[in-house]
């Protein structure tokens, strides 16, 4: 129609940015990854009617509406998941950023080693809760870490990684570069 539309820009790094100290970033994303931390404690200790066990839903919401994702959704989502995962017969997995367990809890039984890392001790919590109580799956370890920290780990590696809904949290593109990289 010839009318012009704005669909992206590009702005340079700004004299403002040159003068920020590289340790003042360095504060600036442990703060920011910090308060990730704090919220995401925060959400998983709420309670609700269609989130227990091991299909805990509570945090997962409308990034438009901002209200709780419909649970015959949130099944198929997993489910879609969970089929891709197991499709590449994975053995040994590292799933940064597990969360309350939702795929941990449908890909670890048919893994002989699953690893879950996450900030948020509460959700680690809640996941040995509901192993010790059911499915007591003995091939889990959970950590409680930043996604970019590897210590604990083993270091055999592993033929699984996975990065379900995290990535747009990390603060920066370095951190996504040490996590892929790590």
């Amino acid at each position: 129609t010839g009318s012009k539309t704005l669909i992206a820009y590009v702005v340079g790094q700004s004299q403002e940015g040159e003068l920020l100290a590289t340790s003042e970033k360095g504060q600036l994303f442990d703060e920011q990854i910090e308060q990730w931390q704090s919220l995401y404690n925060q959400i998983y200790r709420q309670t609700s009617a269609d989130s227990q066990g091991i299909f805990n839903i509570v945090g997962w919401n409308s990034s438009y509406t901002g209200e709780p994702i419909p649970v015959a959704q949130m099944r198929e989502w997993l489910d879609d998941k969970v089929k891709v995962i197991l499709a590449q017969q994975p053995k040994k997995v590292l799933e940064i950023g597990c969360g309350t367990g939702l795929i941990l809890f449908q890909v670890a039984p048919h893994c002989q080693h699953y690893w879950g890392t996450d900030i948020s001790s509460v959700a680690l919590d809640h996941i040995q809760r509901i192993n010790q109580e059911g499915p007591q799956l003995e091939q889990v370890r959970l950590l409680h870490s930043t996604a970019d920290n590897f210590e604990g780990l083993e270091s055999e590696g592993f033929d699984t990684i996975i990065l379900n809904s995290v990535v747009q949290y990390f603060p920066h593109i370095d951190y996504l570069l040490r996590v892929l990289e790590g």
